[in-house]
């Protein structure tokens, strides 16, 4: 006994599944304050979903109050990146270097990065906590680490503390 499955008798089914799921991810992004507007992810169309989290990061605080923001910046040139601030935000543009000459008929057989320009990527930095102005970035083996001092005097209030009781107490 065979069985066989037909993709085509199913066909409208998916389409109509995969349309679902692209507006379900599109009202998501919009809520969560992604751009994905009629130019596409991004700002640049066709960009992609994983471009929105591109440049992948990592950001801590030092134990001396110190936030350093890290950015995996490979294959760019560090007069191609650019770090600046608007209020509380770090403001990160870099231009990808030109494809190489026989791009166009490379024939990939796995492809998991393409380096592409970005416009603009925020960075959310308080500067009532930070001295924006004392940063400091360094550029090495493709990493950008930006490092924007504590403020002398801020104190963390640790915020409001919330108890949490068990249901029926």
């Amino acid at each position: 006994m065979s069985h066989s499955f037909r993709f085509d008798a199913c066909g409208p089914e998916f389409k109509e599944a995969a349309q679902e799921f692209k507006e379900q991810v599109r009202d998501w992004a919009d809520e969560a304050g992604f751009s994905c507007g009629s130019e596409g992810w991004g700002g640049q169309r066709g960009e992609g979903f994983a471009a929105i989290f591109s440049p992948r990061s990592n950001v801590y605080v030092t134990e001396g109050g110190d936030l350093v923001i890290e950015l995996l910046l490979p294959g760019y040139e560090q007069d191609a990146v650019s770090i600046s601030f608007v209020e509380d935000r770090m403001i990160l543009k870099a231009r990808a270097p030109l494809p190489a000459a026989d791009e166009a008929t490379r024939r990939y057989k796995l492809r998991r990065f393409q380096l592409r320009d970005i416009d603009r990527r925020e960075y959310p930095v308080s500067a009532e906590r930070y001295d924006q102005g004392a940063a400091v970035a360094t550029y090495k083996s493709g990493i950008l680490t930006v490092r924007i001092p504590g403020r002398e005097g801020f104190t963390d209030s640790g915020g409001i503390k919330v108890d949490i009781v068990k249901e029926g107490n």
